[in-house]
């Protein structure tokens, strides 16, 4: 088995316009499977392209300021 290399995000600057799901979970302190379940029930917007979800970091700050969807 492969050991999944955890990415360590020190600043808002330093992401990506655009994340996945692990880096998600990591920027939340949850599950992947968890982050999952917020981008399927709508909670945080994002698009799915093929089976991956693409999240844009403004979303992800307008969700932890309550605001989202």
């Amino acid at each position: 088995m492969v050991k999944k290399r955890k990415t360590v995000i020190w600043a808002w600057e330093q992401l990506p316009v655009v994340i996945g799901v692990r880096d998600l979970a990591n920027l939340l302190k949850v599950s992947e499977q968890m982050a999952r379940n917020l981008l399927r029930d709508g909670k945080i917007p994002a698009c799915k392209v093929g089976r991956n979800w693409r999240i844009e970091t403004d979303a992800v700050r307008e969700f932890l300021k309550g605001g989202a969807a």
